[in-house]
Protein backbone atom coordinates (compact mmCIF):
# COMPACT_ATOMS: atom_id res chain seq x y z
CA UNK A 1 0.00 0.00 0.00
CA UNK A 2 1.13 3.25 -1.29
CA UNK A 3 1.43 5.60 1.61
CA UNK A 4 -0.13 9.10 1.89
CA UNK A 5 1.82 11.83 2.35
CA UNK A 6 1.40 14.83 4.53
CA UNK A 7 2.41 18.07 5.47
CA UNK A 8 0.90 19.85 8.69
CA UNK A 9 0.63 23.70 8.85
CA UNK A 10 1.84 25.51 11.16
CA UNK A 11 5.23 24.45 13.78
CA UNK A 12 4.05 25.53 16.57
CA UNK A 13 2.57 23.71 19.60
CA UNK A 14 -0.57 23.70 17.61
CA UNK A 15 1.31 20.80 15.74
CA UNK A 16 2.08 18.39 18.28
CA UNK A 17 -2.04 17.21 18.82
CA UNK A 18 -1.71 17.02 14.76
CA UNK A 19 0.96 14.57 14.99
CA UNK A 20 -0.15 12.50 17.51
CA UNK A 21 -3.97 12.22 15.81
CA UNK A 22 -1.59 10.68 12.27
CA UNK A 23 0.54 8.71 14.60
CA UNK A 24 -2.59 6.73 16.26
CA UNK A 25 -4.27 6.84 12.66
CA UNK A 26 -1.20 5.22 11.22
CA UNK A 27 -1.56 2.67 13.84
CA UNK A 28 -4.93 1.88 12.99
CA UNK A 29 -4.64 1.49 9.13
CA UNK A 30 -1.60 0.04 8.98
CA UNK A 31 0.74 3.30 8.22
CA UNK A 32 -1.43 4.59 5.39
CA UNK A 33 0.49 8.43 6.36
CA UNK A 34 4.18 9.71 6.16
CA UNK A 35 4.00 12.79 7.46
CA UNK A 36 6.46 14.97 5.98
CA UNK A 37 6.80 17.52 8.19
CA UNK A 38 5.75 20.78 8.68
CA UNK A 39 5.21 24.36 7.46
CA UNK A 40 6.19 28.07 9.06
CA UNK A 41 6.58 31.16 7.97
CA UNK A 42 8.65 32.17 11.12
CA UNK A 43 12.01 31.74 9.46
CA UNK A 44 13.81 31.15 12.80
CA UNK A 45 12.42 27.81 13.00
CA UNK A 46 13.61 26.79 10.02
CA UNK A 47 15.13 23.11 10.03
CA UNK A 48 13.85 22.54 13.81
CA UNK A 49 12.06 19.50 14.81
CA UNK A 50 9.15 18.71 16.59
CA UNK A 51 8.47 15.66 18.01
CA UNK A 52 10.72 14.15 15.75
CA UNK A 53 9.73 15.93 12.36
CA UNK A 54 11.37 18.91 10.62
CA UNK A 55 10.13 21.98 9.62
CA UNK A 56 10.81 22.51 5.98
CA UNK A 57 10.03 26.01 5.50
CA UNK A 58 7.57 28.78 4.90
CA UNK A 59 3.92 28.39 4.27
CA UNK A 60 4.20 28.82 0.92
CA UNK A 61 5.70 25.79 0.22
CA UNK A 62 2.61 23.57 0.28
CA UNK A 63 2.38 24.30 -3.38
CA UNK A 64 5.57 22.91 -4.01
CA UNK A 65 4.26 19.65 -2.98
CA UNK A 66 1.16 19.19 -4.90
CA UNK A 67 0.42 15.62 -4.03
CA UNK A 68 0.51 16.16 -0.75
CA UNK A 69 -2.24 15.85 1.69
CA UNK A 70 -2.46 19.40 4.37
CA UNK A 71 -3.81 19.45 7.73
CA UNK A 72 -3.77 22.32 10.59
CA UNK A 73 -1.37 22.84 13.39
CA UNK A 74 -2.31 26.28 13.74
CA UNK A 75 -5.22 27.54 16.06
CA UNK A 76 -4.82 30.98 17.18
CA UNK A 77 -7.81 31.96 19.60
CA UNK A 78 -7.01 35.45 18.75
CA UNK A 79 -7.49 35.20 15.17
CA UNK A 80 -9.66 32.42 14.43
CA UNK A 81 -10.15 32.93 10.70
CA UNK A 82 -6.15 32.35 9.97
CA UNK A 83 -6.68 28.96 8.59
CA UNK A 84 -9.05 30.33 6.13
CA UNK A 85 -6.74 33.67 5.61
CA UNK A 86 -3.89 31.79 4.86
CA UNK A 87 -5.77 28.53 2.73
CA UNK A 88 -7.00 31.50 0.36
CA UNK A 89 -3.66 33.47 0.24
CA UNK A 90 -2.04 30.56 -0.91
CA UNK A 91 -5.05 29.35 -3.09
CA UNK A 92 -4.80 26.06 -1.60
CA UNK A 93 -7.34 23.56 -3.21
CA UNK A 94 -10.53 22.80 -0.46
CA UNK A 95 -9.65 19.08 -1.88
CA UNK A 96 -6.00 18.95 -0.27
CA UNK A 97 -7.00 19.01 3.10
CA UNK A 98 -7.73 16.25 5.30
CA UNK A 99 -10.14 15.77 7.24
CA UNK A 100 -8.51 14.85 10.70
CA UNK A 101 -10.40 13.15 13.40
CA UNK A 102 -8.78 11.71 16.09
CA UNK A 103 -8.88 8.10 16.55
CA UNK A 104 -10.75 8.34 20.29
CA UNK A 105 -13.29 10.48 18.53
CA UNK A 106 -16.43 9.29 17.64
CA UNK A 107 -18.74 11.28 14.80
CA UNK A 108 -22.35 10.08 13.91
CA UNK A 109 -22.27 8.53 10.43
CA UNK A 110 -25.38 11.13 9.79
CA UNK A 111 -22.76 13.97 10.47
CA UNK A 112 -21.11 16.14 7.90
CA UNK A 113 -17.52 17.28 8.67
CA UNK A 114 -16.04 19.33 5.76
CA UNK A 115 -12.21 19.59 4.52
CA UNK A 116 -9.67 21.09 6.51
CA UNK A 117 -11.02 20.14 9.79
CA UNK A 118 -9.03 19.00 12.98
CA UNK A 119 -11.29 16.77 15.34
CA UNK A 120 -8.87 16.27 18.82
CA UNK A 121 -9.46 13.41 21.27
CA UNK A 122 -12.72 12.10 23.13
CA UNK A 123 -14.66 14.44 21.00
CA UNK A 124 -18.40 13.47 20.14
CA UNK A 125 -20.01 14.77 17.12
CA UNK A 126 -23.88 14.14 17.07
CA UNK A 127 -26.28 13.06 13.83
CA UNK A 128 -26.69 15.97 11.47
CA UNK A 129 -24.20 18.27 12.88
CA UNK A 130 -22.78 19.95 10.26
CA UNK A 131 -18.51 21.32 10.79
CA UNK A 132 -17.65 23.64 8.31
CA UNK A 133 -14.41 23.80 6.41
CA UNK A 134 -11.23 24.58 8.68
CA UNK A 135 -13.32 24.51 11.94
CA UNK A 136 -11.01 23.22 15.14
CA UNK A 137 -12.65 20.99 17.95
CA UNK A 138 -10.04 20.65 20.86
CA UNK A 139 -10.12 17.34 23.51
CA UNK A 140 -13.02 16.65 24.75
CA UNK A 141 -16.21 18.77 22.96
CA UNK A 142 -19.21 17.03 22.86
CA UNK A 143 -21.32 19.01 19.60
CA UNK A 144 -24.73 17.35 20.05
CA UNK A 145 -27.16 16.73 16.88
CA UNK A 146 -28.16 19.64 14.77
CA UNK A 147 -25.36 22.09 15.44
CA UNK A 148 -23.72 23.98 12.21
CA UNK A 149 -20.48 25.59 12.82
CA UNK A 150 -19.51 27.70 10.22
CA UNK A 151 -16.18 28.38 8.86
CA UNK A 152 -13.08 28.89 11.16
CA UNK A 153 -15.09 27.93 14.22
CA UNK A 154 -12.49 26.93 16.69
CA UNK A 155 -13.96 24.96 20.16
CA UNK A 156 -10.92 25.17 22.90
CA UNK A 157 -10.92 22.13 25.30
CA UNK A 158 -13.91 20.59 27.07
CA UNK A 159 -16.65 22.55 25.58
CA UNK A 160 -20.06 21.39 25.26
CA UNK A 161 -23.00 22.56 22.35
CA UNK A 162 -26.19 21.07 23.03
CA UNK A 163 -28.42 20.44 20.09
CA UNK A 164 -29.87 23.39 17.58
CA UNK A 165 -27.30 25.65 18.01
CA UNK A 166 -25.58 27.76 15.49
CA UNK A 167 -22.16 29.23 15.72
CA UNK A 168 -21.04 31.92 13.02
CA UNK A 169 -17.83 31.93 10.85
CA UNK A 170 -14.45 33.08 12.89
CA UNK A 171 -16.13 32.78 15.96
CA UNK A 172 -13.88 31.34 19.20
CA UNK A 173 -15.51 28.97 22.39
CA UNK A 174 -13.12 29.20 25.08
CA UNK A 175 -12.28 26.38 27.52
CA UNK A 176 -15.05 24.25 29.40
CA UNK A 177 -18.07 26.85 27.94
CA UNK A 178 -21.25 24.98 27.13
CA UNK A 179 -23.89 26.78 25.28
CA UNK A 180 -27.76 26.11 25.78
CA UNK A 181 -29.76 24.43 23.02
CA UNK A 182 -31.51 26.32 20.40
CA UNK A 183 -28.95 29.40 20.69
CA UNK A 184 -27.83 31.45 17.77
CA UNK A 185 -23.84 33.01 18.04
CA UNK A 186 -22.80 34.89 15.21
CA UNK A 187 -19.95 35.86 13.47
CA UNK A 188 -16.41 36.57 14.90
CA UNK A 189 -17.69 36.50 18.43
CA UNK A 190 -15.58 35.41 21.44
CA UNK A 191 -16.86 33.02 24.36
CA UNK A 192 -15.05 33.25 27.31
CA UNK A 193 -13.50 30.30 29.07
CA UNK A 194 -16.49 28.59 31.48
CA UNK A 195 -19.17 30.72 30.20
CA UNK A 196 -22.45 29.67 29.98
CA UNK A 197 -24.09 30.64 26.85
CA UNK A 198 -28.34 30.89 27.02
CA UNK A 199 -29.29 33.69 25.32
CA UNK A 200 -28.03 34.80 21.73
CA UNK A 201 -24.72 36.63 20.77
CA UNK A 202 -24.61 38.81 18.08
CA UNK A 203 -21.82 39.17 16.00
CA UNK A 204 -18.49 40.37 17.35
CA UNK A 205 -19.24 40.12 20.94
CA UNK A 206 -17.64 39.14 23.81
CA UNK A 207 -19.59 37.63 26.53
CA UNK A 208 -18.31 35.61 29.89
CA UNK A 209 -19.72 34.29 32.96
CA UNK A 210 -22.80 32.44 34.15
CA UNK A 211 -24.70 33.02 32.76
CA UNK A 212 -22.84 34.58 29.98
CA UNK A 213 -23.34 38.91 29.41
CA UNK A 214 -21.59 40.92 26.67
CA UNK A 215 -18.02 42.59 27.94
CA UNK A 216 -18.06 44.02 24.93
CA UNK A 217 -17.57 44.55 20.73
CA UNK A 218 -14.35 42.43 19.17
CA UNK A 219 -14.62 44.93 16.12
Amino acid sequence: MSKKQVIILGGGRGCIPTIEALLLLNEQNGGMYEIMGMLDDDAAKKGASIAGYKILGGLSLANEYPEALLCWGIGNPANPLIRIKISDKLNLAPQRFMKLVHRDSVVSRFAIIEEGITIYSHVMVGANAHLSKHVGVGTGCVVEHDVYLAPGVLLASGVLIAGNVSVGEGTYIGQGANIKEGIKIGKNAIIGMGAVVINDVTDNTTVVGNPAKALNKTI
